[in-house]
């Protein structure tokens, strides 16, 4: 049995801290014009434009609508450390009985505070005002101008705003098996179950995302390989799984009918050969069955998660001098 409870801290990177930027442009939506004062769903809006100096009925000026506004993008360096509390509690069992035979499970959690995450000029003017007063750091991301109002200048700058909740069971199991005659035997499982994957970039609850389920975030992943040594010769079969899935945790019906995404494994056969002490051969065929992605318009490109090439045959060898 084992088990650890820690903190983590990651630090803003360079880039984070002090990037200069540029300069970029961009359309804005001023919430405390008339048109969406009102909407929304926060209490605190329409009595934060007034402590902005903003009067009941207020509007940007014509030509501020007229086109895209200028500001930068930067790195900030009033950035502080991303802390996470994190806990593991685990088994390993190696039973007497089945020799070459392992077993071992992992429940973890990990909770990220203070996760950086960069804000665009229109989710700060949106929170600089629905938050519980005006001082907040979104507020400090934008300008106006003190006689008209209109946004006049903003930067797109990290911010420690953002917050991570994750929890998952990691299982593997090995088994080894040893012949005289017909080599050496080793089976392998791997899977990941994901109970919980939660992020929200802004502290506000409408923001949070929960993407358990997903097609990015499935609930289970799993590799299984069974491998055969004789000699100098070692071949490997393996297949990589992913569960089936959804494209969005938020579809409705009337989005569309392609929400579901099927569950997706792939084979890979692989091998090597020593033909001296100096030279090894390796070879195999990933994909060899040559699936495609699920035919949905999120993944059918691959999207990342899927292979997108198809069949694919390799031929290597390694010489040591």
């Amino acid at each position: 049995m084992r088990a650890t409870r820690s903190k983590s801290v990651r630090a803003p990177n360079i880039g984070e801290l002090f990037d200069p930027g540029g300069q970029t442009f961009t359309s804005i939506t001023d919430v405390c014009d008339s048109i969406n004062i009102n909407l929304g769903s926060s209490a605190h809006r329409a009595a934060n434009c007034r402590a902005a100096g903003l009067s009941e009925g207020w509007n940007p000026t014509d030509d501020w609508y007229q086109g895209t506004r200028p500001g930068m993008i930067t790195g900030n360096p009033d950035l502080k450390e991303e802390t996470s509390n994190d806990y593991t509690i685990g088994l390993v069992y190696t039973p007497d009985y089945i020799e070459g035979f392992s077993f071992t499970l992992d429940y973890w959690a990990f909770a990220i505070d203070d996760a950086i995450s960069y804000i665009a000029v229109n989710t700060a003017v949106k929170y600089c005002y629905d938050s519980e007063s005006l001082s907040n750091i979104y507020c400090d991301l934008f300008t106006r101008d003190d006689n008209t109002g209109n946004i006049i200048d903003y930067v797109n700058k990290p911010v420690n705003s953002a917050s991570y909740n994750v929890k998952g069971l990691d299982i593997e199991s090995r088994y080894f098996y040893e012949t005289s005659a017909h080599g050496d035997f080793n089976f392998r499982v791997i899977a990941t179950y994901l109970e919980q994957w939660e992020y929200n970039p802004t502290g506000f609850a409408s923001d949070l995302q929960k993407d358990v389920g997903e097609y990015t975030d499935p609930r289970w992943k799993a590799m299984f390989s069974l491998g055969w040594t004789y000699d100098d010769l070692t071949l490997e079969a393996r297949a990589n799984y992913r569960h089936s899935a959804v494209a969005s945790n938020d579809w409705v019906p009337s989005d569309n009918n392609y929400n579901d995404i099927p569950s997706h494994t792939t084979w890979d056969f692989t091998g090597s050969y020593v033909l001296t002490d100096d030279l090894d051969l390796r070879f195999g065929i990933k994909n060899a069955f040559d699936l495609e992605p699920p035919r949905n318009p999120y993944v059918y490109d691959g999207d990342g998660y899927y292979d997108t090439q198809g069949r694919a045959f390799f031929l290597g060898a390694n010489y040591r001098l």
